[in-house]
């Protein structure tokens, strides 16, 4: 990737960082909306927090609108093939989706897929650099 983005303390993981970031017009109806009405879904970290797993676009606009972002994390017991499905599931998956529904169809759901992370929502707070 040409363009480096700054993520604060975070890292993103390689699967997550070969998607391409939204730029332009798209990118700043998220910063509006993210301005407006706040972070209405966090940023997935990995388990250890130390790596973005979903949310690259978020985190960048909670950057440009100044608003603290909203994090959870993944199970620890997940391996690397659970933390690779959960990136292709929430970022590829999600794009195809019929209607722009925001869920995988029938036919492309695992029904062995990870659960869900359970630790509900974190705040960081001074994550942003002004």
């Amino acid at each position: 990737m040409t363009v480096h983005e700054d993520y604060g303390p975070y890292k993103v993981h390689p699967l997550a960082d070969a998607l391409p970031l939204i730029e332009g017009e798209e990118f700043d109806q998220l910063v509006a909306d993210v301005r407006a009405h706040g972070l209405t879904h966090p940023i997935t970290l990995s388990s250890d927090e130390s790596t973005i797993l979903d949310g690259r676009n978020r985190y960048r606009a909670c950057a440009a609108a100044l608003v603290d972002p909203s994090f959870t994390t993944v199970p620890a017991a997940w391996d690397e093939n659970a933390v690779a499905y959960f990136i292709i599931s929430a970022n590829v998956l999600r794009r195809i989706s019929p209607l722009g529904s925001g869920r995988s169809p029938p036919w492309l759901r695992r029904s062995t897929s990870p659960s869900w992370p359970s630790g509900g929502r974190r705040r960081h707070r001074d994550n942003l650099a002004a």
